[in-house]
């Protein structure tokens, strides 16, 4: 069973939503497959968490249950014990032959908030994501610094405003790239330290949804 959801930004903190999910489902009164690291806990298969800093529109779980039931009534059951600040947003019946959502999920959609003319931009957008490669300059922990492409993570982007743009990212051969290195390449911002640790105050990050790829190439939202 596939469960979309959302948490309020004044709901559960991002290190306690895995936790207060996993909470939900065991008060639910499902009947459960039993997690292998843990009998006593539902087996699970998470969607591709937000980093730190981000907020997601729709995160993603699914639910191995031991008998077949219809998604009502799973929704029913989860929404008496859901916590406060989490929002059911889709629950549907996924048969155990299909891929689990952490294997489905190949692209991201992302909206970033911020004054980017403060740091007057070369070009727009949409020609940066566009050029042939989108090298970065990052800055290891030990002062090393190495020059990468990120061409293959980035699938487009369009600017929607002065201040917000649209990314859609894509995951490569399992890794998924911070979105906060993609604007910070835009702008020609030094990337200081790991990416998958980059947070910046100046810039909000919101994941819309994540997305899987038909055998045409088409993208569709999970």
């Amino acid at each position: 069973m596939r469960i979309v959801f959302s948490v309020s930004e004044n709901g559960s903190k991002r290190q306690d939503t895995l936790s207060a999910v996993r909470t939900m489902i065991l008060r639910s009164g499902l009947d459960y497959m039993p997690a292998k690291v843990n009998a006593h806990w539902p087996r699970l298969s998470y969607g591709p968490v937000v980093g730190r800093g981000q907020v997601a529109r729709r995160e993603y779980i699914d639910i191995y249950l031991k008998t077949s039931v219809s998604a009502e009534q799973v929704r029913e059951q989860l929404e008496k014990s859901k916590p406060q600040g989490l929002t059911l947003l889709d629950v549907k019946r996924v048969p155990y032959s299909l891929a689990s959502v952490q294997q489905l999920a190949c692209a991201a959609m992302y909206v970033v908030k911020g004054d980017f003319a403060t740091y007057t931009p070369k070009q727009m957008i949409e020609k940066w994501a566009a050029a042939a490669r989108l090298e970065i300059v990052e800055q290891a922990s030990n002062g090393m610094r190495f020059t990468i492409d990120i061409r293959p993570f980035v699938q487009g982007a369009r600017s929607k405003g002065e201040k917000q743009i649209e990314l859609i990212l894509l995951s490569v051969e399992e890794k998924w790239i911070n979105p906060l290195v993609c604007v910070y390449a835009w702008l020609g911002i030094e990337i200081l330290g790991p990416q998958a640790e980059l947070t910046d105050e100046r810039f909000k990050v919101i994941r819309e949804g994540l997305y899987w790829r038909d055998s045409a190439g088409d993208l569709h939202l999970i």
